[in-house]
């Protein structure tokens, strides 16, 4: 089962967050050969993709780096998602809210895909242009 993570990408800005995956006793996954997808969307029955992040996959520490550029955040026009506030980290912000989920999908016959986090995902307004 997925984990929940809500988080904040600040519009017009990196949002990049890294993701382990490890085993019960603590020790990394290898993923080797393995890549990752993510989405952002309005709702999770929207058929429109707000972000997509890119990936960097560490295979022997069985960490994901996801990556959205500046440029794809600042073009979400958050004035049409719904408004909310969402907290990360201890830090609560306001804005556009969506939905994303990262899935890592596992070089295996037939393919293997696993769900490893989703949640909430508040776009932050950008002042600044």
């Amino acid at each position: 089962m997925a984990s929940t993570y809500d988080t904040i990408i600040e519009q017009g800005a990196t949002w990049t967050r890294t993701f382990l995956c490890q085993k019960a006793d603590g020790t990394a996954v290898d993923l080797y050969g393995a890549t990752a997808r993510m989405q952002v969307r309005p709702t999770i029955t929207s058929e429109t993709i707000l972000l997509s992040a890119t990936f960097k996959i560490d295979p022997l520490a069985g960490s994901i780096l996801a990556t959205i550029t500046p440029e794809d955040s600042a073009a979400v026009n958050i004035t049409l998602l719904d408004q909310g506030k969402v907290t990360e980290n201890g830090v609560t912000a306001k804005g556009g809210l969506a939905v994303y989920d990262l899935e890592l999908v596992l070089p295996t016959t037939p393919e293997s895909v696993v769900r490893l986090v989703q949640g909430r995902v508040l776009i932050s307004p950008e002042v600044t242009r």
